[in-house]
């Protein structure tokens, strides 16, 4: 075997071992295996708006005037595919959290429930999503008052029908909510159908010039090999700076993650979902939030 088979038989092992690099985390995720790891760090100082977007201090200013207290951040992670850091209010009058994630200024309003359920309120525009343990609301362009006005309104109805929120006034019941937000059998389809797309997406991208310079060129030429192993890489680097990934601090992570990991949700979920736990009361009291019945929103 002379200098150029072995050439051929590198570059084809190196681009055949990059493509299973880049394709394996979304592989995880269509066979619902999909890890989830969070924590809390930080606190009220970390939210202060003097450094921050414009659009960060927009929803701030309108966040504590509707009484929302800043709590500190939460990180998130779903195996190496991704990760996500949002800066965190609580709600003592509603058991609801907001959350504005750091990288886009997008905000929503969560209230997780009893049984790996959550129902958010959002301005992006977005599908909205009515299952059996995930509501998502949007309303486009809205202020902080009408999403939380358009949320306490679904929170009744769902408390109305039994469901239990969790509480959302301290840093330490954060994670909790995040998880019954993300572990849910809707989330689950919503991570397995997107993994499938970008799968289809990177094959195709990569199959294509291959198979067309391997047609002209041949198999046994290491050109095709080559230009599907940089293909490979420049997707490698695209997915490490997507939007749906943050650069996290690996200290920060395992300092934090033990404090959040004995809560009532475990680190890994398969896609299979608990019925959200109901009672027969619609005004529930948990730790010091009260779920206010429908009607005009307090002005506290």
């Amino acid at each position: 075997m002379n200098l150029s088979e072995y050439s051929i038989y590198i570059f084809a092992i190196g681009a055949s071992v990059g493509v299973f690099w880049v394709c394996y985390p979304h592989i995880l995720l269509v066979l619902g295996i999909n890890r989830y790891r969070n924590g809390v760090f930080g606190g009220p100082e970390d939210l202060k708006p003097d450094d921050k977007s414009e659009r960060y201090r927009d929803h701030y200013d309108q966040l504590t005037q509707l009484g929302f207290e800043p709590l500190g951040l939460h990180w998130s992670t779903i195996g190496q595919t991704i990760s996500t850091q949002a800066y965190v209010f609580g709600l003592r009058e509603v058991p609801c959290m907001a959350e504005i994630y750091s990288r886009s200024d997008n905000l929503y309003i969560v209230t997780g429930f009893e049984g790996n359920a959550a129902m958010e309120t959002t301005s992006l525009k977005t599908n909205e999503i009515r299952s059996k343990d995930y509501w998502l609301s949007s309303i486009p362009n809205a202020s902080v008052q009408v999403l939380l006005d358009e949320h306490r309104h679904q929170l009744q109805e769902l408390v109305s029908q039994g469901w239990q929120p969790l509480p959302a006034s301290k840093l330490e019941d954060i994670p909790a909510i995040t998880r019954a937000a993300s572990s849910g059998s809707e989330h689950n389809s919503r991570l397995c159908g997107a993994a499938l797309k970008i799968l289809g997406t990177f094959l195709l991208i990569i199959a294509l010039p291959w198979l067309g310079l391997a047609t002209l060129m041949g198999y046994s030429h290491p050109l095709p090999w080559l230009i599907a192993g940089l293909i490979t890489w420049g997707l490698y680097a695209l997915v490490q700076t997507s939007s749906v990934r943050v650069k996290l601090d690996k200290s920060t992570i395992q300092a934090t993650q033990s404090k959040s990991a004995d809560n009532q949700f475990p680190p890994e979920f398969s896609g299979v979902s608990k019925q959200p736990h109901k009672s027969n009361t619609t005004d529930e009291v948990v730790k010091g939030a009260v779920v206010r019945p429908i009607g005009k929103p307090s002005s506290e």
